[in-house]
């Protein structure tokens, strides 16, 4: 390999590895959004689940190495998202990060 190819700002590189199609689209979805093009290897592998190993059924999602440590950042604030729990104000019930109302009295997420 040459040294250009290892400085190449727009090679594909795997920024991360999804665990399900949806995850992988979801991600895609919101790198999109924040201009970032990105490229998915293994999806079309799925259908062959329970032939093939498992380990080959990794659907990668790959972005130009001048855009990865955008996308770092934009993974980490996903990831970080997704673990944030809320108590509803009104009944100290506690809710999932992905609602916006509280599942027991329905006061919205302040």
């Amino acid at each position: 390999m040459t040294t250009q190819a290892l400085t190449d700002p727009f090679r594909w590189q795997c920024v991360y590895v999804a665990e399900h199609s949806v995850e992988a689209h979801i991600i895609c979805g919101l790198l999109s959004q924040a201009g970032i093009q990105t490229q998915l290897t293994g999806a079309a592998l799925y259908g062959a689940m329970g032939e093939i190993p498992f380990t080959e059924l990794q659907i990668r999602i790959l972005v130009y190495a001048i855009k990865l440590p955008r996308a770092q950042q934009i993974l980490l604030n996903y990831h970080q998202q997704l673990q944030t729990h809320w108590h509803c104000p009104s009944c100290q019930e506690e809710n999932g990060p992905a609602f916006d109302y509280c599942w027991s009295c329905e006061t919205q997420k302040e």
